[in-house]
């Protein structure tokens, strides 16, 4: 757990990451099913909304949701 001071760092983590997942699910849709790159992708999309949703679990433990919420 970060200190308080440094709660924000969670907040800055969730956008960081729901951007990246947001990017990689726009590669996805160049490759065709199931190519390697396509699974890369698609991988990288859930384990940066996983991250992301994390992220936001723990800042909604520093900061109201109206606050927060992108």
């Amino acid at each position: 757990m970060v200190a308080p001071q440094y709660s924000w760092l969670y907040v800055v983590v969730g956008v960081l990451f729901s951007s990246l997942a947001q990017i990689c699910m726009k590669r996805v849709t160049i490759f065709e099913e199931k190519e390697l790159y396509w699974i890369f992708y698609l991988a990288g999309s859930v384990s940066s909304y996983v991250i992301s949703f994390g992220a936001y679990y723990f800042a909604l433990k520093f900061f109201a949701i109206s606050k927060i919420s992108p």
